[in-house]
């Protein structure tokens, strides 16, 4: 399949389609439209992009070799072509490869019951440990977070003063995070837009405001 000529039929078809609402009576109007739609504005040049080199990892006989694969995939995993010869079965990337054996270990794992043990030589594609404050960490939310730090450090403080509790977050998840805080009386806030300031709420017996 050509997909450059695919889409060129694509694009044809559906300049036709869009060209037959458009009834300008207009010469000057109607030649700028024509102009503006023959260079593409409406459909601009398809992206065309490199993928980087992924490191190789072994070949499939290799794997069923070494029994990590079902023999059966050297049949499945191979290239085959529009005229119906099959070529050569497929290499593996690296980190394919390291997807494998972290499931084999796993798997190993559920077999006898023992502790799940990370593959040593596999520590570059553990995932890192989530930064202080990270909305994903452990389901703990940026507002959890924000309070917590807020009840560490008494007092009033502007938002910039507290960016670690808060992790990376947008302005819209700031604003929804401290929003559920102070409706839920859990936080209170005080002053507008640059002279905001946020504390953790006290106990009525300590609040002399």
């Amino acid at each position: 399949m050509d997909v450059f000529n695919l889409r060129n039929n694509v694009i044809e078809d559906y300049g036709t389609y869009v060209r037959s609402f458009l009834t300008i009576k207009d010469a000057d109007v109607r030649r700028l439209v024509q102009e503006e739609m023959d260079g593409g504005f409406l459909w601009p040049d398809p992206l065309i992009q490199l993928n980087p080199s992924f490191q190789e990892g072994e070949t499939l006989k290799e794997l069923i070799e070494g029994g990590e694969l079902h023999p059966e995939c050297i049949n499945i995993f191979r290239d085959k072509r529009e005229n119906g010869t099959v070529g050569a079965p497929f290499r593996l990337h690296r980190h394919q490869v390291q997807i494998l054996e972290i499931y084999d270990a796993m798997q190993k794992a559920i077999e006898t019951g023992e502790p799940y043990q990370h593959p040593p030589d596999l520590a570059e594609v553990a995932e890192p440990a989530p930064p202080y404050g990270d909305p994903q960490a452990s389901g703990v939310t940026p507002a959890d977070r924000i309070l917590t730090w807020l009840r560490d450090h008494p007092g009033w403080h502007a938002r910039g003063d507290i960016p670690a509790a808060a992790g990376d977050l947008s302005a819209g998840e700031w604003n929804s995070a401290i929003r559920k805080l102070v409706e839920f009386g859990e936080a209170e806030k005080k002053g507008e837009k640059r002279g905001t300031r946020y504390r953790a709420a006290l106990e009525r017996s300590e609040s002399g405001e």
